[in-house]
């Protein structure tokens, strides 16, 4: 570990040598970054979702879609349209959109609540369920993708900082 000019240590240094402290990231550099890094993501998950037992015509947007909803069945909840609008983070008319496109693949249905006929009720068919090994697969290659470069200590320290960053953002858990 060497010592930088203003006397912090930089573990990025491993020769002895004395290095200036680089300017404070700013936010907008963050942002930016975190901007770039999503779009690449998106772009390796679009370029190679074609080579997974997927439908034709699956994202991973609606994949996630799908996953979350499978994530409230295995807790025994019973998903409303408009809650699953707030888990997605996503308005109610596009919420609609997102449920028509899943539901003509055969993927979910929409039924009324029996407490309440105005309410609209969301149920992953067989079909979907039987998705959920094949999407594990698609978000474990693309994380191994995404960290390949990074040791264990750095996974788990992007890990950290990303839900540090992200639980501040009022209405997310």
């Amino acid at each position: 570990m060497t010592v930088l000019a203003q006397g912090l240590p930089d573990d990025r240094a491993t020769n002895g040598e004395v290095r200036r402290a680089s300017p404070v990231p700013s936010a907008t550099g963050i942002s930016a970054s975190i901007l770039r890094v999503t779009h690449q993501i998106e772009r390796w998950v679009h370029l190679h979702l074609a080579t997974y037992d997927l439908p034709p015509g699956m994202t991973l947007n609606r994949m996630w879609a799908l996953m979350q909803l499978f994530q409230q069945e295995q807790q025994g909840c019973l998903t409303r349209m408009s809650d699953f609008a707030e888990v997605l983070g996503i308005s109610a008319r596009s919420v609609t959109t997102v449920v028509d496109v899943l539901e003509s693949q055969g993927l979910l249905q929409r039924r009324a609540d029996p407490a309440d006929r105005r309410v609209t009720l969301l149920e992953m068919t067989a079909q979907a369920v039987s998705l959920m090994p094949e999407f594990e697969r698609v978000m474990q290659d693309v994380g191994e993708h995404m960290c390949a470069s990074l040791p264990e200590a750095e996974r788990r320290e992007l890990l950290r900082l990303l839900g540090k960053l992200f639980r501040q953002e009022p209405g997310i858990p």
